[in-house]
């Protein structure tokens, strides 16, 4: 005996088993129930939707990063003038304690000054420039602080006195005839001193310069 049996998705069927000659078998017909499959037209699939927060981390704002950059530029700059402008103007004093100017290492000065000629400090204390010269092979002596002012016209030269490098002198920038040697002689000078840590030394206290 041979039995078929037929399966049609989506409905339940009923087939019969017939016997060898295809007639109907002596027993009752046996039903056997098919259910749909699961992917049939009735099945809804539900999908799960799960929202995950993604972080995208600190945005950074370009314009205000560059206003805050071009700010402190500006700022920087702006500090930068007014320390130089004091410095020109005698606000600035550079000082340790009354009026007395420490210039700083004797030797690396004397080097300075042997090579490129006497430093002017513009406006040390109440309005008064100085040169710093250095003369002889000694770092320990042969120093003078110079009145670079004018000695024609004090207040009212706004050059005051130069260094002519090429004739080794001092001169009135607004007398040119008048011309003083290397030391100084016969200007205004303060007192300078080695100490003993080879600092050099200015005192802008003294009242009546030399």
């Amino acid at each position: 005996m041979s039995a078929r049996v037929i399966l049609v998705t989506g409905t339940t069927q009923r087939r019969t088993l017939a016997g060898p000659s295809g007639s109907p078998a002596a027993h009752s017909p046996l039903s056997v129930p098919v259910p749909s499959p699961p992917w049939g037209p009735k099945t809804q699939q539900r999908q799960l939707e799960v929202s995950v927060p993604v972080s995208s981390g600190p945005k950074l704002n370009l314009p205000k990063t560059i206003a805050f950059a071009v700010a402190s530029l500006v700022v920087g700059v702006g500090l930068l003038f007014l320390i130089v402008q004091l410095a020109g103007s005698g606000d600035v004093q550079f000082k340790l304690g009354d009026d007395v100017f420490e210039v700083g290492d004797a030797e690396r000065f004397a080097e300075i000054i042997d090579d490129d000629g006497p430093i002017l400090f513009s406006s040390l204390s109440r309005s008064r420039p100085i040169y710093v010269q250095h003369l002889g092979d000694e770092a320990e002596s042969g120093w003078y602080a110079i009145d670079a002012r004018s000695p024609s016209d004090p207040d009212g030269c706004d050059n005051g006195l130069v260094w002519a490098a090429d004739n080794q002198v001092f001169a009135d920038a607004c007398d040119p005839t008048s011309t003083f040697p290397a030391d100084g002689k016969g200007l205004l000078q303060y007192d300078i001193a080695v100490d003993a840590d080879g600092k050099l030394v200015v005192d802008l206290n003294q009242d009546d310069p030399q």
